[in-house]
């Protein structure tokens, strides 16, 4: 049974954008108040692209 994907809602283009900067190894700055999203995010797109996340 594949892990499940934590929900996120995309408000634009970043999965896109993660997945592009992921498959040519470029690294990510993500910014925001406490309590925005971030670490959803990332957890969402650690689960989408099959990788294990450590926080």
């Amino acid at each position: 049974m594949p892990p499940e994907v934590p929900y996120y809602a995309p408000i634009g283009d970043e999965c896109i954008l993660f997945e592009h900067a992921f498959r040519n190894r470029l690294p990510l700055l993500l910014k925001g108040p406490t309590g925005c999203g971030k670490t959803r995010f990332v957890a969402h797109m650690a689960a989408r692209l099959g990788r294990p996340l450590y926080t």
